[in-house]
């Protein structure tokens, strides 16, 4: 599994995930947003960071896309597509800084 810290911006601003790969687990800080309760995550950031971290684990570069406006509430799981292919991303918030882990799943 994945861990990270998502960018994060305010729900009014432009919105544009991590990885449980055989037992792996890595974190993605989040990056310095003061905490709000309208945080959602920069969808365009973060669709970036899990395929690069994907590519890194797993060679291949994908093209992932989340949806958008996910909002930063801890222990809120969401799923991403992986284009092009069956299998999936599924990103679960663990922190209200952003953190967050993710796993590609069936």
């Amino acid at each position: 599994m994945g861990r990270s810290r998502g960018r994060v911006v305010r729900r009014c601003a432009t919105v544009a995930l991590a990885l449980a790969m055989l037992g792996c687990t890595e974190t993605v800080p989040g990056r310095g947003v003061p905490p709000s309760a309208d945080r959602v995550f920069d969808t365009d950031s973060m669709n970036r960071d899990i395929a690069g971290q994907y590519a890194d684990r797993f060679g291949p570069r994908v093209d992932v896309r989340c949806p958008p406006e996910q909002p930063v509430v801890v222990d809120r799981t969401f799923t991403c597509d992986i284009v092009g292919q069956s299998g999936k991303i599924e990103v679960k918030v663990t922190g209200a800084d952003g953190d967050y882990v993710w796993r590609p799943v069936p």
